[in-house]
């Protein structure tokens, strides 16, 4: 049986690090790093878990003068991929510290 890929943009704000404010280069970044790092009642692991136990990919980036949130999935799961997304917007809750050296940039 297969499966429709779902392609989605939840969010995109026009700011980026282009944006940021004199002598706090890297704002855009940091912000974007910690939108993944665990929301309101599940750790980093917990969400990553979740997300890759149904085949849902989203992530969080800064490209200069934009920072966007995109989600990949089936169209069998994206319910779910919404309201994850939902929750990584509004219920950020980092149980971990992002640092660019986490990410190997």
């Amino acid at each position: 049986l297969s499966q429709s890929i779902a392609r989605c943009r939840a969010w995109s704000l026009r700011r980026g690090s282009q944006s940021d404010p004199k002598g706090k280069e890297g704002t855009a970044w940091l912000t974007a790093e910690i939108l993944r790092r665990g929301v309101e009642g599940m750790s980093f692991e917990e969400l990553t878990k979740d997300l890759d136990s149904r085949g849902i990919s989203i992530n969080v980036g800064d490209t200069g003068d934009n920072t966007r949130l995109s989600a990949s999935t089936t169209t069998a799961q994206i319910d779910h991929a919404f309201e994850r997304s939902r929750q990584v917007l509004r219920n950020t809750r980092p149980d971990r510290p992002a640092t660019r050296a986490s990410t190997g940039t």
